[in-house]
């Protein structure tokens, strides 16, 4: 092991070792947004194989820029004599049998610790908390100063890290809207489709700044803000990180695709507007149902001849192919036996405007019988299907076996 030895007053020799390692008291550097109104910096001791028993550090600072938060109190009870104690300095400090902090002069704090004739363990948990100066701009910084008041073992080896505080501008806080594109579908014409939500949100991060939303434009006329959002009107702003829910609606005026766009604009930020692509379709609503295919006959309590299926028609007379939520049901126009009862299924939801009706019967004789397609919801003009005859099963096997 190689050893320097280094005279020191009193023809004393100091020895060290390269091999050791030297113990360590720092104050922690920090970034800070300009405008905060206060600070609390930690301070740290680590120990070593030094064997450092008492340490006296001074912490020094700009006081035209910080203002330490002390609190008056008694060093010792019973003695009368008061000092300023900075607030949280020795909190958490453990296992050390005589401690102290105080401000010692407007710019200087002394941290005392002191375990004679045991070491100093290691601590991580006092802190000093400043008041800050308002005149600090960005790119301004203070250093906090670190000196050793006093050291025993006196050779021992302790390295200072100064504490440096840099004054930064907050990050302009950022726009996000969101989806980026909304897409309402068919509508029918002079209805309203549901309100469809948009995110408004201000994602600068933790320290930026708030966002102020100006406007929120939504073109052409048939979109228009819809009802259940909770952003406020215009101008609000949002927090960094914070969000409300917009909501938008399409009313089409006109048969055909729409496109249309949702544009909020902020007063300053990083991004000064977004938009949202807005579409949807305007349809004719249906208007009518119409009975397209119609029995030729039927048998009595059983099937039907030539089946049942009723179309979904819009204004223009054409398959509303869109429809798919129309409950249709069948019942009579006309009842030549006045008693007879319809049964199998009767009501049934259509697919793409057609609705098929595969199982129907009648329990009664008779010619004339007409059947009526009516929706559930009674929104449509009704339909009815052709004449047609319910006969004996006796009939048509004769006819079977004539033929």
């Amino acid at each position: 092991m190689t050893r320097f030895l280094y005279p020191i007053i009193g023809c004393t020799l100091a020895v060290f070792s390269l091999s050791s390692k030297a113990a360590t008291f720092g104050v922690e550097s920090l970034d800070i947004i300009v405008g905060t109104s206060e600070v609390t910096v930690g301070w740290y001791f680590e120990s070593s194989p030094e064997n450092v028993g008492d340490l006296f550090v001074d912490v020094s600072f700009d006081d035209t820029l910080l203002t330490p938060r002390t609190t008056v109190q008694e060093i010792i009870p019973g003695t009368g004599i008061f000092v300023d104690v900075p607030d949280g300095c020795l909190d958490g400090v453990s296992g050390v049998a005589d401690i102290a902090c105080v401000l010692i002069a407007p710019d200087a704090i002394r941290i005392s610790l002191s375990s004679t004739p045991q070491v100093i363990p290691s601590q991580d948990t006092g802190s000093l908390t400043f008041d800050l100066a308002p005149s600090l701009s960005d790119g301004d910084s203070v250093t906090l100063d670190l000196t050793l008041a006093d050291l025993l073992p006196a050779d021992a080896d302790v390295t200072l890290i100064d504490g440096v505080l840099n004054f930064n501008d907050a990050p302009p806080g950022v726009l996000d809207v969101s989806p980026s594109d909304m897409d309402f579908g068919s509508v029918f014409l002079g209805q309203t489709s549901d309100s469809l939500p948009v995110s408004i949100c201000n994602t600068g991060g933790v320290d930026a700044l708030d966002i102020t939303v100006s406007s929120v434009d939504i073109v052409p006329a048939e979109f228009g803000q819809g009802a259940g959002g909770n952003c406020d009107a215009e101008p609000f702003g949002l927090a960094s990180g914070e969000c409300c829910t917009y909501t938008v609606r399409f009313s089409p005026a006109a048969e055909g695709p729409v496109s249309g766009s949702m544009t909020v604009s902020i007063s300053s930020g990083d991004i000064d507007s977004d938009s949202v692509i807005l579409s949807g379709l305007g349809v004719a609503p249906p208007t009518e149902l119409v009975v397209v295919e119609s029995p030729d006959y039927a048998v009595i309590d059983g099937p039907f001849f030539g089946g049942v299926v009723v179309h979904v028609l819009d204004s223009n007379g054409n398959l509303f192919s869109d429809d798919s939520s129309t409950v249709v049901e069948i019942s009579f126009s006309a009842d030549p036996s006045g008693i007879a009862s319809l049964s199998g299924t009767t009501s049934v939801t259509v697919s793409g405007g057609v609705a098929v009706f595969p199982d129907l019967s009648i329990d009664q004789l008779g010619n004339g019988y007409v059947l009526r397609a009516s929706d559930q919801a009674d929104a449509l003009d009704a339909g009815d299907s052709e004449a047609f005859a319910v006969l004996p099963l006796e009939l048509l096997q004769d006819r079977f076996e004539q033929d």
